[in-house]
């Protein structure tokens, strides 16, 4: 499978950096299984999606990134999108996803979000 994310330990906080344009319906679930076993591995902490590298964000992506939320929900996490696309960001703001994830423009913004200060 294509390597879609990076990802770090930063404090208590994990920082995923997905690589992801157009994502396919089977992707997505072979993705969001690799994150839940690296988050595991981490012992489920918070989580940071990077999404500035992502160019546009179509029905497949909100989809992962609402499993996402549920999979961090299931283990009492916060989770935090940062964003600084406008075309990702209006299908953010169309879909109603701001009411339920945290979206920044800077990782920075996002660690401040936590309470915490980037690491």
């Amino acid at each position: 499978m294509k390597q879609y994310f990076d990802y770090t330990l930063q404090g208590s906080i994990a920082v995923f950096t997905l690589r992801i344009d157009r994502l396919l319906f089977f992707e997505s679930a072979q993705i969001l299984a690799t994150v839940e076993q690296k988050l595991g591995e981490l012992g489920f902490p918070d989580l940071i999606i990077d999404l500035r590298s992502v160019g546009t964000l179509d029905s497949a992506g909100v989809g992962f990134l609402i499993s996402v939320k549920h999979l961090i929900d299931t283990h009492q996490r916060r989770i935090a999108v940062v964003c600084d696309n406008e075309s990702v960001l209006r299908v953010l703001s169309i879909t109603n996803m701001e009411s339920f994830l945290r979206v920044c423009n800077s990782l920075e913004q996002a660690h401040a979000s936590f309470g915490e200060g980037s690491a």
